[in-house]
């Protein structure tokens, strides 16, 4: 499944939505080669990214949740929790050799947390800011 960055999945914050898209686009770039039949080099690439993603981003998410008052930091800092364990457990499971299971496991992830988080729960901070004018 092709996702592709549009006006109407901003959230309304500028460096949220920039890292969002950041990551749209790394999906897109993960898609796009497994799409050919290629994609295991591209890998090591991705879980490093997604590290960083989860190092960076969900920190930024929370700091600013925290800054605004977001009535519902606690389940979604939970559900930024069980992203961190999804991927230490990815990590954990990788072979030397990265098969096509393992390619379609990180795009499924990837995918999930596009569709389900993004577009889902992280558009209700979007709404908490408009509805609070912070």
């Amino acid at each position: 499944m092709f996702i592709e960055w549009k006006k109407d999945l901003e959230i309304g914050i500028e460096e949220i939505d920039a890292e969002h898209r950041s990551i749209i686009e790394t999906f897109q770039k993960l898609y796009e080669k497994m799409r050919v039949g290629e994609g295991h080099e591209l890998y090591s690439e991705i879980i490093k990214f997604l590290d960083d993603y989860v190092e960076n981003h969900l920190m930024h998410e929370e700091k600013y949740q925290t800054e605004i008052g977001y009535d519902e930091i606690e389940s979604h800092k939970a559900k930024h929790d069980e992203f961190r364990r999804i991927l230490k457990e990815l990590k954990d499971d990788k072979l030397d050799i990265v098969t096509n299971e393992e390619l379609l496991k990180i795009n499924q992830i990837m995918k999930d947390w596009l569709l389900h988080h993004i577009l889902e729960v992280d558009m209700k901070i979007g709404e908490f800011v408009k509805r609070r004018n912070v």
